[in-house]
């Protein structure tokens, strides 16, 4: 299978120009969460799922109604998750049931005027959801090897297993969801989801641990150890 570098990298762009709010929400919660640890961070990376749902739901209405004004609001949202003590919300059944509520407006926001629209809206978000989450499983696993090889090889990153499948889940998985089944049809993305996994994941994986394994190899030569 064919790697194209350029038509990966404008894929990408193209998905980050589209969704420039979500991404931003997405880099925020991963860097504030690298430079402050502690359990009150943690308290704030368990909104970021509620805030990213209801981000994306805030998106279909202004693309339904016209009024881009409600999407641009949204970053409040990030405002208030940091600024207000969320430790009781959190750990009560109150979190529960906002996450539920707001995957639900993104369903009801997905989904059309009648029916069969409403019913293919709903079958259209789960089949992306599945997509998004096998995506972010290969990248989980390539990256885990990646990342493992380096430590082991070059002794750095000692704490790759605490960053890696932060940046999967927390930046890869929401920004591939945003990003699957737009321009396609649905079979067309359904049928396409080995492709992609191979071409935006596997192939370049392959090739940045083969450049790992021929500087180790130069290592080896170098220092004879």
């Amino acid at each position: 299978m064919k790697f194209d570098l350029k038509a990966i990298s404008l894929n990408i762009v193209a998905v980050a120009r589209r969704n420039a709010i979500e991404l931003a929400e997405c880099l925020w919660f991963y860097l504030v969460y690298e430079i402050m640890h502690g359990e009150i961070v943690e308290e704030k990376l368990l909104a970021f799922p509620i805030i990213f749902f209801l981000t994306l739901f805030a998106r279909r209405l202004s693309e339904r109604f016209n009024s881009r004004w409600i999407y641009y609001l949204t970053p409040i949202l990030t405002v208030v998750a940091m600024v207000v003590d969320m430790s009781e919300w959190i750990g009560s059944g109150s979190y529960i049931v906002s996450l539920i509520v707001s995957v639900l407006l993104l369903l009801i926001a997905n989904g059309g005027k009648s029916n069969d629209s409403s019913g293919r809206a709903l079958v259209s978000t789960l089949v992306d959801a599945v997509q998004a989450g096998a995506i972010a499983l290969v990248s989980l696993l390539a990256l885990c090897a990646i990342s493992a090889t380096v430590a082991y090889v070059f002794d750095v990153w000692s704490e790759w297993d605490r960053h890696v499948p932060l940046i999967v889940f927390v930046i890869i998985l929401p920004m591939a969801f945003c990003g699957l089944g737009a321009g396609e049809s649905r079979d067309e993305a359904v049928a396409t989801i080995v492709e992609r996994a191979m071409r935006w994941i596997v192939c370049p994986a392959t090739i940045i641990y083969t450049a790992i394994l021929y500087l180790y190899m130069v290592k080896i030569v170098a220092t004879w150890t």
